[in-house]
């Protein structure tokens, strides 16, 4: 071959283009047979034309799909985007041992630039035997205005078995996410001013690491800019006093360096406790079949007991039931009204109709969270139960609205229970429960008394015996927490 060493034929033989092949038949019998003339062949092949593939599983990306760091405490953990690839469609008429990065490799670019002029394109890994296919991961800090383009080839570096591809391209979006308002905690007692704490929402697995919060106290809005950016307001660095009667607004803003891939929050407005007499509370009660006879005895008594604490008080109290689905599918429900000796008849054939006029299974969370979502300027949510059914992030969303507009929301409940159902059957302990619509940074009570329910997010106990004390001392609480302010003699 190539005018070689001449070689017995024995095996079929491997050709590279190009070459010359000089064939002979020689006589291992002189006397009778003579060698043939010498054969002389040159092999040539057409050289394939790459044709590459550019391939990404969405058509745009956001901020936690590409992997941008998020705040701590940040549950559960996000998904991320799998990496674009760059395949060939045609490696199949390419020989297998020409199939290597000495053959020809892929190249591109993620800012526009043309990749064959490139001076430092990005380029694909070595590989022989076969192309794999090329990754072509995705980087937060590529992104040029809202628009990504991707731009590769495939170079040939041997034009008698390929020609390089032509170029392809892809145009990814940029996605923004509009950040979740922020949680306003208001804790203390009016006569020393209010002690006001700002945080995070970091309960979805999407608050970006390096969020601010703009807030006032004035009755403005901190607003948005063109930008993004907050118009007015105080950056807030750490917790604050109110005086009675004034006003938190806040937004929640992304961190400068990836502000454009983010919408600022919508605002979340909360006002120092009014007084006593003036508070709106909803109490989220549970009806399933998992409540024997005794906690269903003992449920209406504690509620029954809190009525009679509330007649006169001013106080606008609702009674809210669950239904059998994640959507509201009641109409009995008592909503927004004062305890009086003339709706009292109401607050009372509700508690008679608890557990007798319903059927069992009534104790999907969600419905009655959506009725109280539903109720403006509530003050205070107390779900009250043994279990839950349904779609728990359904109900965690409804808290998170309640709770951005300076509502605050407290659960009740027993350990064992019948949190949540599974194929091995119902979960008893009510933690899954608190973490999925709570959160996972909920706050137990520590007071028998109920006197730090402001400041806490649950309570359990063997049964319901004591939720009659409990929403007693809850109504102290509120009482304390709402006193006048000290006057000067």
């Amino acid at each position: 071959m190539n005018q070689g060493v001449w070689e017995r034929y024995s095996t079929p033989i491997v050709v590279d283009p190009g070459s010359i092949l000089d064939t002979q038949a020689v006589s291992v019998d002189p006397a009778r047979w003579i060698d043939s003339d010498i054969a002389s062949d040159e092999y040539l092949s057409a050289p394939v034309n790459l044709e590459l593939a550019v391939w990404f599983d969405r058509p745009s990306f956001d901020y936690v799909a590409l992997g941008g760091a998020l705040e701590p405490g940040s549950y559960p953990s996000p998904a991320l985007a799998p990496p674009g690839s760059l395949t060939l469609s045609n490696s199949g008429s390419i020989p297998n041992r020409y199939l290597n990065s000495g053959t020809f490799n892929v190249y591109w670019t993620l800012d526009g630039s043309d990749p064959a002029s490139a001076p430092t394109p990005e380029s694909g890994d070595v590989f022989s035997g076969g192309f794999p296919g090329q990754q072509v991961a995705l980087r937060l800090d590529e992104w040029v205005g809202d628009t990504l383009l991707v731009r590769a080839y495939a170079r040939s570096f041997d034009t008698s078995v390929a020609i390089s591809s032509d170029e392809v391209s892809v145009a990814l979006g940029r996605d923004r996410l509009t950040l979740r308002r922020p949680l306003i905690e208001i804790s203390g007692v009016a006569s020393s001013g209010f002690d006001v704490g700002l945080r995070l929402d970091t309960d979805r697995a999407d608050m970006p690491l390096g969020a601010r919060i703009y807030y006032t106290t004035d009755g403005s809005d901190p607003g948005v800019d063109e930008r993004g950016e907050p118009v007015g307001g105080t950056l807030y660095q750490g917790g604050f006093k109110l005086r009675d009667g004034g006003e938190v607004n806040a937004r929640v803003y992304p961190p400068l360096p990836y502000r454009d891939w983010f919408v600022a929050s919508e605002l979340s407005t909360h006002g120092a406790s009014p007084t006593y007499g003036n508070l709106n509370i909803a109490l989220v009660i549970d009806e399933s079949g998992s409540l024997d006879a005794q906690e269903t005895a003992q449920i209406r008594a504690g509620l029954s007991a809190f009525l009679d604490a509330e007649l006169d008080s001013g106080n606008q109290i609702s009674l809210i039931g669950m239904s059998f689905g994640d959507r509201n599918l009641r109409s009995d429900h008592v909503v927004s009204r004062e305890v009086t000796p003339a709706t009292k008849p109401l607050y009372d054939a509700w508690l008679d109709g608890y557990k007798v006029q319903s059927a069992s299974e009534s104790d999907f969370w969600a419905s009655g969270l959506s009725v109280a979502a539903g109720i403006r300027d509530l003050n205070l949510v107390v779900i009250i139960g043994d279990g839950v059914q349904g779609d728990l992030s359904l109900s965690g969303g409804h808290v998170d609205r309640m709770r951005a507009g300076g509502t605050h929301v407290f659960f009740v409940g027993v350990d064992p229970g019948s949190y949540h159902y599974s194929r091995s059957g119902p979960v008893t302990s009510p933690q899954i429960a608190i973490d999925s619509v709570l959160g996972s940074g909920a706050r137990e009570s520590t007071r028998v008394d109920a006197s730090d329910i402001l400041q806490a997010d649950y309570t359990t106990r063997p049964d319901f015996s004591g939720l009659g004390q409990f929403l007693e001392g809850m109504t102290d609480a509120l009482k304390a927490s709402s006193a006048p302010r000290d006057t000067a003699p």
